[in-house]
C-alpha cells in the first residue's frame, strides 16, 4: 500500500472536547466487473465507492485535515500526541490470478496515481452519505506485451481514511523511548534539529522521542460484495486458420454470386 508522511498539527485534547462521530463507512464494488479482451490489451479497473445513506460524510480540506466534525475517539489511538492531517488511500491485496504472489504473472500491476480519477493520496475531498463516486483504481498490463488465452480474476481492492499523528517513539518490547542527556533533539521525521545559530538542539535527561506515526481506517473493500473482477481473454486465431477463414468466406461469396 502507498504511504505519505506529513506535519504537525491539531492536538488530541481538541478532539476530545467534541461530540464523537464515527468514520465514514460505505460500499465497493467493480465498473463491468465481467468482460473479454484480447491478449494485448491493458486492463483498467474502474470501482464505484458509495457512502452509505446513515454514514458520516466524507470531507477533507485542502491542509488535509478530517473536516467532518470529530471522529469518534475509539478510531484514534489512545497514546497519540496529536492527529495532524488525513488522505485517503487504496490498497491492493494479492488474490486471483492475474498476478502471482504479487509478482508479474501473466499481468503486472499498476496504481492509478494522480489524475481526476485517482484516490491516491487525496487530502481534499468531499462525500455526502447516500453519494457515490467511481474512479480509476489502476491498470493490468500484459507481460511481455500478450497474455495467454484464460480467465484471469482479481478481488480485494479498498479505501482508506488514513490519520497521521504523532506519538512517543516505542522500542521493539512496546516500551517507551526517551533521550538521554545530550542527545541531539530530532524531528518527527528523525532529523536534527538546530537553534537560530546553527548548534544543534540537546536533549534534556528523560525527554520523551516523539515521531510521526499513522492509522489506517477501511472505509470499504471491494471482497464484501462477493463479486470477483474478471477478465476473459479471448483466443487468437493462428495464421493458417485466418487464411481457411477467409477462403471459406471467398467461396460463400462465389457461390452467392452464381446465384443471382
Amino acid at each position: 500500500m502507498i504511504r505519505q508522511m506529513s506535519g504537525w498539527g491539531l492536538a488530541l485534547l481538541a478532539l476530545g472536547a467534541a461530540p464523537a462521530q464515527a468514520a465514514p463507512q460505505g460500499t465497493l464494488t467493480f465498473d463491468t466487473p465481467y468482460a473479454v479482451v484480447g491478449p494485448a490489451d491493458s486492463i483498467d479497473v474502474w470501482v464505484t465507492f458509495a457512502l452509505n445513506s446513515d454514514s458520516a460524510d466524507l470531507v477533507l480540506d485542502y491542509g488535509g485535515e478530517f473536516a467532518n466534525g470529530t471522529l469518534d475517539i475509539a478510531d484514534l489511538p489512545s497514546d497519540w500526541l496529536s492527529y495532524d492531517r488525513s488522505y485517503l488511500n487504496t490498497y491492493f491485496v494479492c488474490s486471483g490470478s492475474f498476478t502471482q504472489d504479487c509478482d508479474p504473472a501473466a499481468y503486472a500491476f499498476t496504481f492509478n496515481v494522480g489524475g481526476p480519477d485517482s484516490m491516491v493520496f487525496v487530502d481534499n475531498y468531499a462525500l455526502s452519505a447516500g453519494q457515490s463516486v467511481s474512479y480509476k483504481f489502476g491498470t493490468f498490463a500484459p507481460v511481455g506485451g500478450a497474455a495467454p488465452a484464460g480467465t484471469y480474476t482479481f478481488l480485494d481492492t479498498g479505501l482508506t481514511l488514513n490519520l497521521v499523528g504523532t506519538a512517543q517513539k516505542t522500542d521493539g518490547n512496546g516500551g517507551l523511548v526517551f533521550y538521554a542527556a545530550g542527545d541531539p533533539l530530532l524531528d518527527v521525521y528523525g532529523n536534527p534539529l538546530f537553534d537560530g545559530n546553527g548548534d544543534p538542539v540537546l536533549a534534556n535527561e528523560g525527554d520523551a522521542v516523539i515521531v510521526e506515526v499513522e492509522h489506517s481506517i477501511t472505509l470499504a473493500y471491494t471482497q464484501a460484495s462477493g463479486v470477483a473482477f474478471e477478465r476473459t481473454v479471448a483466443v487468437v486465431p493462428e495464421a493458417d486458420t485466418w487464411a481457411m477463414l477467409l477462403v471459406g468466406l471467398g467461396l460463400v461469396g462465389f457461390m452467392a454470386r452464381r446465384r443471382v
